[in-house]
């Protein structure tokens, strides 16, 4: 988590400046906590076994004044038992003052 750094800032305008500095495509917006938010899912090789495949989920968000981010990894054939778990903890993000 951390502060946004304009005061005042819109929601879903600190939304579009996180996923535009964050390098490369695929993000999909999408509503957390009833706040703008995006998801991104990159399949790539693992470092200890070039076959086998990491699926990394990152979920970023921004209210106006917090922004958030979190990152969930696992093995790409554990797909069906740990994605629908990464998606249910994401959508449990609720900031608290």
């Amino acid at each position: 988590m951390g502060a946004v750094q304009t005061a005042g800032m819109r929601p879903d305008v600190c939304l579009d400046k996180i996923v535009r500095s964050v390098a490369g495509s695929g993000w999909v917006n999408l509503k957390i906590g009833s706040q703008p938010a995006a998801r991104k899912v990159e399949v790539e090789n693992s470092p200890a076994n070039r076959t086998d495949k990491i699926r990394s989920t990152t979920y970023v968000g921004c209210d106006g004044k917090t922004t958030w981010s979190m990152v969930f990894s696992f093995d790409e054939k554990e797909k069906a038992r740990f994605d629908p778990l990464a998606t249910t903890v994401a959508q449990s993000v609720k900031i608290k003052r």
